[in-house]
């Protein structure tokens, strides 16, 4: 007692900063041996098959052989995923291929740290980032519920060329430059509040809707277009967009991976990721049909707060940075998902 009689002696200020040092003390042992813990129930599941990098929200993707990974999501040398969002008029309201399908015509290109789009009868837009962030033209987007998320404008030459090619006038390119605030994950829609209020505050994400990675099992899709009744309508993948893709695994074993370990990157499963019309637009053809939602909401209503919106596919946070690349094994930690726990 004679430590801390001299703690509370001096006015009590001493006392508060031992025992805020003690809580943190405690606090990181405890998450240091329940990470132990955890990684020795881990298991071999499954192998990466397909890793892929959408640098611009409702683009196309890049596929890639290896993606690095931080916490405001994954990149390749400069570019990150979802670094960069189309917005709309003076209301700045963001756009994806919910409203404006041709967004997934549009083909972003990494060459030699250099970035550019491209799409057809179009030119080639080059984008080069130094000069975006000299010119420091500090705006916003408004995603999910009316919520403001920093950008820097891409110009007016980026904006002249999606609106031409999108043939609407109004449209920007926003960039979030590393110099911006990123959006906290428990910090983002309501709707997934029961399962984003878990997350740390420090873990952030750039124009990704509710988390920084998105993973899903090629047999997952394989079984959904076995339940699809017309084969015209069968889809790939690419309707999901996810950027991990996993193959050697039972359909929707992805479900219960509450820990995902792959090459020396770790991550938690935070949700599962409930659907919507995007995944009805044919990645081919730009074109909207009923499928897969017709389908997917038949079996996959799994968490009654998403309403009609079918699950497939998990949402993951980052737990550890690190590499990941196409061929490595991927190990989990099996357990009760969290649609269970909300």
């Amino acid at each position: 007692m004679g430590i801390l009689s001299r703690f509370f002696d001096d006015g009590g200020a001493d006392a508060v900063g031992y025992f805020l040092l003690l809580s943190s003390v405690v606090r990181a042992t405890f998450w240091w041996t329940e990470g132990r813990r955890l990684r020795s129930q881990r298991r071999p599941v499954g192998r990466i098959s397909r890793l892929t990098l959408f640098p611009v929200k409702s683009m196309a993707g890049i596929d890639v052989a290896r993606l690095d990974c931080a916490t405001p999501g994954a990149h390749v040398g400069p570019f990150g995923d979802r670094d960069f969002m189309v917005t709309l008029g003076d209301d700045h309201k963001f756009v994806t291929a919910r409203h404006e399908p041709r967004l997934y015509m549009i083909r972003p290109k990494i060459k030699d740290e250099k970035f550019s789009l491209e799409a057809e009868n179009m030119e080639t837009l080059l984008i080069n980032l130094k000069d975006i962030e000299a010119s420091n033209i500090v705006t916003y987007g408004i995603v999910h519920d009316s919520v403001k998320v920093l950008g820097l404008d891409c110009g007016a030459k980026a904006g002249e060329w999606l609106s031409r090619f999108l043939k609407q006038a109004g449209y920007r390119l926003l960039y979030l430059s590393p110099s911006l605030e990123k959006r906290a994950i428990r910090n983002g829609t309501v709707k997934y509040a029961p399962w984003t209020s878990r997350v740390d505050l420090d873990n952030k994400m750039a124009y990704q809707d509710f988390s920084t990675y998105h993973i899903l099992s090629e047999s997952s899709v394989d079984d959904l277009n076995k339940h699809i009744n017309d084969s015209s309508k069968s889809v790939s993948v690419d309707n999901f967009r996810p950027n991990i893709v996993v193959s050697g695994v039972s359909a929707y074993d992805e479900d219960n991976w509450t820990k995902v370990y792959i090459g020396d990157a770790e991550f938690s499963n935070v949700k599962l990721c409930s659907r919507c019309v995007m995944t009805t637009v044919n990645p081919k053809t730009c074109k909207l049909t009923d499928e897969p939602l017709k389908t997917l909401r038949k079996y996959r209503k799994l968490v009654p707060s998403f309403g009609d919106s079918p699950c497939f596919g998990v949402n993951l946070i980052l737990d550890k940075p690190g590499t990941i690349k196409v061929g490595d094994t991927v190990h989990a930690v099996i357990g009760q998902p969290p649609k269970l726990a909300a």
